[in-house]
């Protein structure tokens, strides 16, 4: 595969590691009965919740990836994030089948 993106970096390498085993948890639920079990897992484990990152770069590709693993996959705000962080067609293709795979 011959591209102009670069290769994530190691601590883009990381944050996809770490996206990867939230497993869909860090995003917002959609439809009333995912926000009510949502919001009853807040009120018992009120610790266990994912927080954003400062960096809006490396949040977009947290989201994103944590998103592909959501049933239904990375919604097109997801996906539009994702881009206008600075990401490429590329980085979704090395995203493809596993993310932990692209370390």
């Amino acid at each position: 595969m011959t591209s102009n993106a670069p290769p994530f970096s190691s601590l883009e390498n990381t944050v996809i590691t770490l996206a990867t085993g939230e497993r869909g948890r860090g995003i917002p639920p959609t439809g009333w009965l995912a926000e009510s079990v949502a919001g009853l897992r807040r009120w018992l484990n009120p610790d266990d919740r994912i927080r954003r990152l400062a960096d809006p770069r490396l949040e977009a590709l947290r989201v994103f990836v944590n998103a592909t693993y959501r049933r239904g996959g990375a919604r097109a705000d997801d996906l539009a994030a994702f881009v206008a962080a600075g990401f490429s067609s590329t980085h979704i293709q090395r995203l493809a089948g596993n993310p932990a795979s692209t370390l």
